[in-house]
């Protein structure tokens, strides 16, 4: 017999478990940024069977379409954030574009999910970046 499963137990399932997060936190102290934003977007369900959406592909598309369209904006805030995957990707775009200049902006940023274990996932992305954490409203929020 088949197993009804809601949005939110495929979602809790999606959660790093702890070899997987001290993988994370290693790369993320080596700054490997397509293999955290491929593992944060394998998290935010992006590894379907029927398709699979890399970080190369979202950075592609941040660098080319978003951030142009963004350019003045120094706060972002993302519903239904998930692993922080979009976030992650659109910031390491931004702070690499102003790295050469002599006052780099520093972001405020802040998401909302109902995925608790995902929203841990975000939490510990964040904590390393140079970053300005934007509360939210309702709901699970990070950073």
């Amino acid at each position: 017999m088949q197993q009804n499963k809601t949005w939110k137990d495929i979602w809790t399932q999606k959660s790093g478990n702890e070899a997987e997060l001290a993988w994370l936190k290693e790369k993320l102290i080596n700054d490997s940024v397509t293999e955290v934003g491929d593992y944060l977007m394998k998290l935010n369900g992006y590894d379907s069977k029927t398709g699979t959406l890399k970080s190369d592909s979202m950075r592609e598309f941040i660098t080319k379409t978003i951030a142009p369209k963004l350019a003045g904006c120094e706060s972002f805030y993302d519903v239904g954030c998930g692993s922080g995957a979009f976030l992650y990707l659109l910031l390491e775009d931004l702070q690499n574009k102003n790295a050469n200049k002599n006052t780099p902006k520093t972001y405020a940023v802040g998401g909302c999910d109902y995925s608790d274990s995902l929203i841990r996932v975000a939490d510990l992305v964040f904590k390393t970046k140079a970053i300005n954490r934007a509360g939210g409203g309702a709901g699970k929020t990070t950073p």
